[in-house]
């Protein structure tokens, strides 16, 4: 054992039987244990030491970027539509005039 392939071997001789050891415990467990497989039992959110804090939502900032751009557009839009009314309501008086 003194060469590092026989330090090799027995390290991974080692983990693989420590890895065994412990999926056969954790399959023991899930048999015996109900807790670990009955889902319908179990509640849907731990208790938490202290009371839940209630979360602060904040709207998204490129949102209320958003909304007042198209607030902005919006008062444009209104503008223009005035405006081409006035323009076909003087084109009018001036056609008939």
């Amino acid at each position: 054992m003194d060469s590092p392939l026989g330090i090799v071997a027995f390290f991974d001789v080692l983990t693989s039987t420590t890895a065994r050891a412990i999926e056969d415990q954790l399959l023991k467990d899930f048999g015996n244990k109900s807790e670990f497989s009955d889902w319908f039992s179990r509640e849907d959110e731990p208790q938490a030491a202290g009371a839940k804090k209630p979360v602060v939502s904040k709207p998204n900032p490129r949102n209320v970027e958003h909304e007042k751009r198209i607030a902005e557009l919006e008062a444009s839009i209104k503008r223009y539509a005035v405006q081409a009314i006035c323009r076909h309501h003087d084109w009018l008086t001036n056609w008939t005039g």
